[in-house]
C-alpha cells in the first residue's frame, strides 16, 4: 500500500514542478453575468415583473421587481425590457448596480432609473426609453426614441437609409456617430457639451461639437475599453451592425469578481494545492512504512 502512496506522491510532485516550467500556465475562466428579462404587466398586477434568461413569453412564471433588485441582481448582469401592457405606469428602478447591458426591445417603453453605470445600452427600432444613469456605450437603431439624462461616453445610431430618430442627452456626449446598415459613415461628432445633444426627426440640432476627439475623451474611452494606451476611435462600424435581439453577456467589473479572469495565470493556486496534497500523502506514506517495518 505504501508503495502506491509513494507513487501517487511522485506524480503530484511532478505535476507541481510542471507549473514552474517556462510557458506553463493554468487558465481559470470567470463566470459571466446573468440575464433577466422584464415586462410591465397591467391590470391587477400593475407592476414590472421579471424572469431569468433573455426571453419573456406570455404564460411564463414571473416574479416581482423587488425580488430581482433585492436578491438576484448583481454587478455585471444584463437586463432586457420587453413590450408590456401599454405604457408603464411605473418607472423601472434598477437600484445602484453597475450593469453589463440594458436592452430596450423593439416596441418596448420604459423609464429606466439606476444610480450605477450601464456599460452597454441598446435601444432598438421602435422603442421609447428614458435612461437615468451614466452610460458608457449607447447603441440606437433606426426609429428609436430615447432621452439620456446623464453622460454618455460613446453613442452610435444605426440607420437603414436616412436618420429619423429622436435622441437627446442631458449630460455630455464624448462621441456620436451615425452608420448605415451597409457600413456607410454619416459623420462623427466629438465632445458635445452638457444638455446640447439633440436629434429631432433625424435632424442634428446640437450647435457645438468638435470634429476631432480630445485627449480627455481618448483617455476616458481607453480606460472604459480596458486598453493599455489611448487609440483613435475606429472609423468602421462593428462587423455585425444589425440590431441585437438580446444583450451580449459581459463579465462583472473586476472589483466585484475575485476569481482569476480568462487568460490570467492561476499557477499560484495550483502550486499551493499540489504541494499541500503531496506533503500530506508523503507523511502518510512514511507512517505506513514504519508500521510495515
Amino acid at each position: 500500500m505504501h508503495k502506491k502512496i509513494r507513487l501517487f506522491v511522485s506524480m503530484l510532485a511532478a505535476a507541481a514542478m510542471l507549473v514552474f516550467l517556462p510557458g506553463s500556465s493554468l487558465t481559470v475562466r470567470a463566470a459571466e453575468g446573468n440575464t433577466y428579462s422584464l415586462k410591465y404587466i397591467g391590470g391587477d398586477v400593475n407592476d414590472w415583473r421579471y424572469v431569468s434568461g433573455s426571453t419573456f413569453e406570455d404564460g411564463m412564471y414571473h416574479r416581482e421587481l423587488y425580488t430581482l433588485t433585492t436578491y438576484d441582481l448583481k454587478d455585471g448582469d444584463n437586463i432586457v425590457v420587453y413590450p408590456g401592457d401599454g405604457a408603464p405606469a411605473k418607472n423601472l428602478d434598477l437600484g445602484s448596480f453597475n450593469l453589463g447591458s440594458v436592452t430596450i426591445h423593439q416596441g418596448a417603453q420604459a423609464v429606466v432609473n439606476t444610480s450605477g453605470v450601464i456599460k452597454d445600452c441598446y435601444v432598438l427600432n421602435g422603442a421609447y426609453a428614458s435612461v437615468n444613469g451614466e452610460v458608457t456605450n449607447a447603441y440606437l437603431y433606426d426609429n428609436a426614441t430615447c432621452t439620456f439624462h446623464n453622460n454618455v461616453l460613446y453613442m452610435v445610431l444605426y440607420i437603414t437609409d436616412v436618420p429619423h430618430s429622436n435622441i437627446s442627452c442631458g449630460g455630455t456626449v464624448g462621441e456620436f456617430r451615425i452608420y448605415t446598415t451597409a457600413g456607410e459613415s454619416r459623420g462623427a461628432f466629438y465632445d458635445i457639451p452638457v444638455n446640447t445633444m439633440r436629434l429631432t426627426d433625424g435632424t442634428i440640432q446640437f450647435p457645438v461639437w468638435s470634429p476631432n476627439p480630445s485627449e480627455a475623451y481618448l483617455q476616458a474611452k481607453a480606460e472604459a475599453d480596458g486598453t493599455a494606451a489611448s487609440q483613435p476611435p475606429a472609423s468602421e462600424p462593428p462587423a455585425d451592425s444589425s440590431a441585437p435581439s438580446a444583450p451580449a453577456t459581459d463579465t462583472a467589473a473586476d472589483e466585484y469578481d475575485q476569481v482569476p479572469k480568462t487568460g490570467e495565470d492561476g499557477t499560484g493556486l495550483w502550486v499551493i494545492t499540489l504541494t499541500s496534497a503531496a506533503a500530506v500523502l508523503f507523511t502518510a506514506s512514511c507512517r505506513l512504512s514504519r508500521k510495515v517495518k
